[in-house]
Formats: structure tokens, C-alpha cells, sequence
């Protein structure tokens, strides 16, 4: 069986990843993201795992 790794980043490292603010970040997790799917919660520290916000991100791409 093999091992499933979760990368999980702050608000901050993903905001500056994507080139949006932490704001947006913020907003985004309020309004759409879901704790335990989108991301964690860890003392006082929100962890966003990598792959599911990427995977969001794509679901809202428009073409044009």
C-alpha cells in the first residue's frame, strides 16, 4: 500500500503561489472551501491542501 502525502500551505504561501492577495484567500475560503476538504485548521494556523485548491481553482477556470 502506498503513502498519500497532503501538502498543505499557509494562507500566505498559497496567496503569493497563485499571485492573489491572502484576503482573496480569505474570501474564498468563507465563501466556497470546506474545513477537513479544502483545509485545516492547526493552533491558530489555516493550512490549505494543495491539491484540492488546485483542483477548485480549476473547476471555476472560464474559458474564453
Amino acid at each position: 500500500m502506498g503513502l498519500c502525502v497532503m501538502i498543505a500551505v499557509s494562507r500566505e504561501k498559497l496567496a503569493n503561489d497563485i499571485g492573489v492577495t491572502p484576503d482573496t484567500i480569505r474570501g474564498w475560503q468563507d465563501r466556497h472551501f470546506k474545513k477537513g476538504v479544502h483545509y485545516t485548521v492547526v493552533g491558530k494556523t489555516t493550512l490549505y491542501y494543495l491539491s484540492d485548491v488546485e483542483r477548485w481553482l480549476v473547476s471555476r477556470k472560464v474559458d474564453q
